[in-house]
Parts: structure tokens; sequence; C-alpha cells
């Protein structure tokens, strides 16, 4: 059985998927993935086959003017700006999402480009497993996270699903008429790789969603091995505060940073900064004996070696400060972030503070209420949970029954 992984999108989007293609070799399965330029060497990296299904997104990410939008919180200029590329890059996409999937039994893709990878499985006849990295079915117990994080009556949390059901649907070839995915894929397993210790499920919610928890990498895998500079420096004195926003270019890193370190020394602590996508203007390596910058880290290993965790909210980053069972402060600034945060703060294991509000003062209040005793104690209860569960193998076994029994048909495959 040759199965093919599509995504697209960040680190976060991507890593989940090598997690669970490693996972299904082991299976004796055979997989391919199709991922964004960015992270063709991550993929290969970790021995598996990848075709290039768009370029690098980070050049929109590092382009000043988005960089701008990102920081003064203007998100829906942000997300524009990654639709205005996709959509230049649609045909040699479409084109080349169709050679990947050549071949394969089944395809699994994620809301990031299901759009262009549905209607090309369906045409190959190809079964297909829808997978999200976070909420996006209907359900009466919260709103669409894209909508508003506030909860509502139950009627209206239904109703924004149905708001922007416009921008759920899969527009097929040809201008035929538009067809909604709750109903095209109704009995396809839609797999949920987040934590329902996170996310409560929904009762409301039919079989084919299923949650499996986090999709996470092994103990071992290439992206967990640190730098040895900075292995030698975290060996050499307390814990640190980390602060980072992966793929969100932050103008004023660097100040952050120094910013974060000044909070910790009083502590007793130090701060590790991770420059990410952020083209921060500074050195790799320790700044002082208590702050040390370093271009990116692998979070998996950093994360249980902290005493608190900043970062932007994306969902595979919340879910390495979970799983660390640190206590975690959220600096949202689009998409699903705002979502984790607030679920951050409503588990009592963190703090939300939208990144538009950040300043030396507010890290300094927020980073002194996570650090209240119940908080770290919440948080590290709530990690012992999260590592016990085993999301990617539950993932596999859904897969591989699926296949079994034929489930998969109810997607218009072979």
């Amino acid at each position: 059985m040759k199965v093919t992984l599509v995504t697209y999108g960040t680190r976060g989007d991507v890593q989940p998927f090598v997690a669970l293609g490693l996972a299904l070799q082991q299976a004796g399965v055979e997989v391919a993935v199709a991922v964004n330029s960015d992270h063709q060497g991550f993929v290969v990296g970790h021995g598996l086959p990848v075709t290039v299904i768009g370029s690098n997104l980070q050049d929109v990410f590092g382009a000043a003017e988005v960089r701008h939008w990102l920081n003064s919180g203007r998100s829906t200029r942000v997300v524009q700006a990654v639709r205005q590329l996709r959509a230049r890059e649609a045909t040699t996409r479409r084109q080349a999402i169709h050679q990947a999937c050549q071949g394969s039994d089944l395809v699994v893709t994620n809301q990031s480009i299901q759009r262009a990878a549905i209607p090309i499985a369906r045409q190959l006849q190809i079964p297909v497993i829808l997978t999200n990295l976070f909420p996006v079915w209907e359900t009466a117990d919260f709103p669409f996270l894209l909508i508003t994080t506030r909860n509502l009556p139950r009627l209206l949390n239904r109703l924004t699903y149905r708001l922007r059901a416009g921008r759920r649907l899969l527009r097929a070839r040809g201008g035929q008429s538009l067809v909604g995915a709750d109903q095209l894929f109704a009995a396809t397993p839609k797999l949920q790789a987040y934590s329902p210790w996170v996310v409560p499920r929904p009762a409301d919610w039919g079989e084919d969603i299923q949650m499996t928890g986090y999709w996470t990498l092994p103990p071992g895998a290439a992206a967990a091995s640190p730098p040895a500079a900075l292995v030698e420096w975290m060996g050499e004195g307390p814990p640190v505060i980390f602060l980072g926003f992966g793929s969100m270019g932050v103008n004023n890193l660097v100040e952050l940073g120094w910013a974060v370190e000044a909070i910790a020394r009083p502590m007793g602590l130090r701060a590790v900064v991770a420059i990410g996508d952020s083209r921060a203007a500074v050195t790799e390596g320790p700044a002082s004996e208590t702050l040390y910058f370093v271009p990116s880290v692998a979070h998996e290993w950093l994360f249980p070696r902290c005493a608190y965790v900043v970062h932007h909210g994306g969902a595979g980053t919340t879910a390495a400060s979970l799983r660390a069972g640190v206590p975690t402060l959220v600096c949202s600034f689009i998409c699903d972030q705002p979502f984790w945060g607030g679920r951050v703060e409503k588990m009592g294991v963190g703090l939300h503070l939208p990144f538009k509000k950040v300043t030396s003062q507010t890290l300094l209040r927020a980073i002194q209420q996570i650090a209240r005793p119940e908080i770290r104690q919440r948080a590290a209860l709530f990690g012992e949970k999260l590592r016990a569960e085993k999301g990617v193998e539950k993932a596999v076994e859904i897969i591989v029954r699926a296949a079994g029994s034929g489930k998969w048909q109810a997607a218009g495959g072979k």
C-alpha cells in the first residue's frame, strides 16, 4: 500500500505529517510526501521522498509589508498575501500534486491544501482522508475559531460555521456547482491531530470525525538534535525562559529577547531566544551569561528543560509546550493562534497575550502570573497526560483499519 501525504504551510503544518509518514513506514506502508519548498530538506532529512508543490512561504512572511501587518495585528492582510501567492502558483501546484499522487492507494491531506488535493485525488480515483490540526467541523460546543474565539450561545456557535461555509466549499472543475466538504466526505475519516485533553470532543460530531491526539516525532528523530554549543551552554547554569515566534516575522525580537533576559535574571533563570524567521541581525550564540540566541531549536528537546515558554501559539508549538509540562505564554498573531492561546488560559496552564499588546511591561506581568505555583503544578500534570497519549500510533491504526474495511469508498475513490 502506498500513501501520499499532501500538506502545505509552516513547519507546524508539516512536522505532524512527517511524524505520520515515519509511523506509517514502520507499519510497512510506502509513503511519499508533497510539500512546499520551505520544508523539502526537513522531509528528506527524515528519509521520506518528497515532491515540491509550492515555493517558499517564508518569502511571504519575510516581506517588509507582511512583517508590518503581522506585528500590528492585521491578520486579514497577511492571509490575503498568502492567498495571492497560492493563486499565482495554482496551475503548477496542481500539476505537482497530480504527479505526487500517481500510483497511490490513499491520499492524506489537511485543511491548508485540501481544495487542491481533493479534486485531483478524485480524478485519479484515489480515496482521501482529511486531517485537521485545529477544529473546523461544525459543532454547537464552540464557534468557528477563525470568526471568534469568544464562546457564544450554542445556536450562534453553530451558525458561525455556516457563515464561513463559502470558504469551506470545494469548487469542482469546469464551473460546476459548489459542494460542501461536510456533505461530500460525510463518511470519510477526518483525523483530528490534536488532543481531546486540550479540545474535548464535541458530542455532536459524527463517528467520521476521530480525535487521535498529537502526532509527534519519535525520540531520536533528526529534528530533535540541538546545536552542540547550546547543549553545552544549557548544562552550565539554571533553567531558561524560552522566547520564540517561529515563522512569524517579529521586528523587535532582539529587544524582546533582552527584555525577557531582564525578567529571567532576578528569578534566577536565563533566556533562550529563537531567531526563527524574524531575520534579526544578531549573532548566534551567547549574548551574555544569561541570554542565548539560536536560529532554531527542536522544541521537543528544549521545552522540557525550560521553566517557562513564550511563543506565538502555533498548533505544533503549543502541543510541544503543553507536552513538556511547563507554563506557557501564548503571544498570538493570526489564524488559529488566538484559539490555542485561549485554550491554554482556560486550562489554567498559562496565559494568552496577543502579540500586538506585547511590551516589556506586559511580558513581565504575564510571566509573573504564569510563575504562580498552581499554574506550574497544573502544567506539569497536564504534560503527563499528553505524554501518555499515542496520537500518531492511533492515526496509523485508523488508517490501516479503514483500508482493510474499505471504508474509504465513500470518498469517491477506488
